[in-house]
């Protein structure tokens, strides 16, 4: 399946999800408002709190090159001049645009994971745990934006509004 066959969150555009019996479900979903809470040095959310999630990227081990098993829930990319990503891109629009394309390759390779690096397999395990526990969740931690967000915006400016997109189409499908 193509990126832009869905016309939902891998492509980037909002789409209204067709009405089937589990249409409320699907809306429940697709209407929870997630806390999307800034982590900073000034005020430092209580990650161990139920139903937040750390999304930022973990500090590298190694003290001469970023391990991507240090990733998290983290984006692999940064605009940002960073030993601690593994991509480097221009600016927060590619950066965006890459890290969905990216989650879409892991979601398109759950069942066919020869095709995925180790340290990608690990993220995609983590993804599919954030799907599983979705109902409990209410806030997603990164460095980011304090924002709130559904995956009704279409203001994106934080990749956990796009994993939260993801993980919310992710379960959705399987209803």
């Amino acid at each position: 399946m193509d990126i832009n066959q869905h016309g939902d969150w891998a492509s980037g555009r909002s789409v209204r999800a067709p009405r089937h019996q589990n249409s409320t479900r699907k809306l429940e979903l697709e209407s929870k408002l997630v806390r999307i809470a800034k982590l900073n040095h000034v005020s430092k959310p209580d990650t161990t709190t139920a139903g937040m999630i750390y999304c930022g990227r973990h500090r590298s081990r190694s003290f001469s090159h970023f391990n991507p098993l240090d990733l998290g829930l983290g984006n692999p990319y940064s605009h940002k001049r960073s030993k601690n990503c593994i991509w480097q891109v221009n600016n927060l629009d590619e950066c965006l645009r890459c890290y969905r394309q990216w989650l879409w390759k892991l979601i398109q390779n759950e069942h066919s994971q020869e095709k995925l690096a180790d340290w990608e397999r690990m993220y995609l395990y983590r993804f599919l745990h954030l799907c599983s526990i979705l109902d409990g969740v209410h806030t997603l931690v990164c460095f980011c934006v304090n924002t709130s967000h559904n995956t009704k915006n279409t203001h994106i400016s934080c990749h956990t509004q796009i994993l939260w997109n993801a993980a919310v189409w992710y379960v959705s499908q399987r209803l």
